[in-house]
């Protein structure tokens, strides 16, 4: 039993300051975590759980992919970048009803 996992990331808001336990990355340091302990960690006990950098707000996402995914052995770990959708003020007001369709995107319920 339990909660399958199908992928990680490296840390939830990786440049926020908290209050509460966490970890403060530089894309630099992201990229060695991944490239030399995560990555070879998850691939030799669970490689089918997928990695993915950043989770943090849209705003920076280009600038730590590009860090990243220039290495090519961290960029072997890599299965891609998670993202907060807030952050953006083109994005933050909403008209009164939205809808997102990811159909494309799933096959029976399950994530391709």
């Amino acid at each position: 039993a339990g909660v399958p996992i199908w992928a990680v990331s490296v840390q939830n808001e990786p440049e926020a300051a908290q209050c509460w336990e966490s970890c403060i990355y530089t894309a630099e340091e992201e990229k060695v975590f991944v490239r030399d302990h995560l990555g070879p960690a998850l691939r030799s006990t669970y490689p089918e759980v997928k990695i993915m950098a950043w989770d943090h707000n849209r705003d920076g996402m280009l600038e730590r992919a590009s860090v990243m995914y220039d290495d090519p052995a961290a960029a072997d770990f890599l299965w891609g970048v998670a993202y907060h959708w807030y952050g953006d003020a083109r994005f933050e007001t909403w008209p009164p009803r939205t809808e997102v369709v990811f159909d494309d995107r799933q096959e029976g319920g399950k994530v391709k």
